[in-house]
């Protein structure tokens, strides 16, 4: 059996924040997030190394954390792993049900 990652306090903030979103997404980040910068980009990219979380495309340039050399947008979104990280329970079907693409 694999030990849980410990998360630090703010990638346990960013997480739950975007468990409790209807479409699970990550931006914009929680207001007393106070890494700014630099250290967003840090956590965001040890989050998706970590399988936490996920770039998706998205339409919507408030959801968006990059654009690519293609000028597509790119939004972040919790995934199940992320979702147990924080310990909630998931069930497949009724996420793959629920969740909304960000393009609409």
């Amino acid at each position: 059996m694999t030990k849980p990652t410990p998360l630090s306090v703010a990638q346990a903030l960013i997480l739950s924040t975007a468990a409790q979103r209807p479409d699970h997404m990550v931006l914009p980040f929680p207001s007393s997030l106070r890494a700014r910068g630099a250290a967003q980009r840090h956590l965001v990219t040890s989050l998706i190394k970590l399988s936490f979380i996920e770039e998706v495309l998205t339409l919507l340039p408030a959801l968006s954390w990059r654009q690519d050399e293609q000028g597509l947008l790119h939004a972040l979104r919790i995934t199940d792993a992320g979702l147990a990280a924080i310990g909630i329970a998931v069930d497949p079907a009724v996420v793959a049900a629920a969740r909304p693409s960000p393009t609409c």
